[in-house]
């Protein structure tokens, strides 16, 4: 599991997306950027899992993604 800053998040959901299986990443205040590429994501992979649980009193939020597992070739 990783964890990251509010300001790096966002650039890494959609990696989370393609991947294949479940990725899952710890973060701090989810950002506005992060909250808009969640929905952006769920709109153009509609098979797309995620889920954003607060995890603690300190604005620490679990994101878990199970990918689709693109393969461009």
């Amino acid at each position: 599991m990783i964890t990251t800053d509010e300001y790096h998040t966002d650039q890494l959901l959609a990696f989370m997306a393609l991947a294949e299986g479940t990725s899952r990443i710890v973060c701090h205040d989810i950002s506005l950027h992060s909250q808009t590429m969640v929905e952006l994501l769920k709109m153009y992979i509609p098979e797309l899992e995620i889920k954003v649980e607060p995890i603690d009193d300190n604005k620490n939020s679990l994101i878990t993604i199970k990918g689709i597992g693109y393969d461009p070739y």
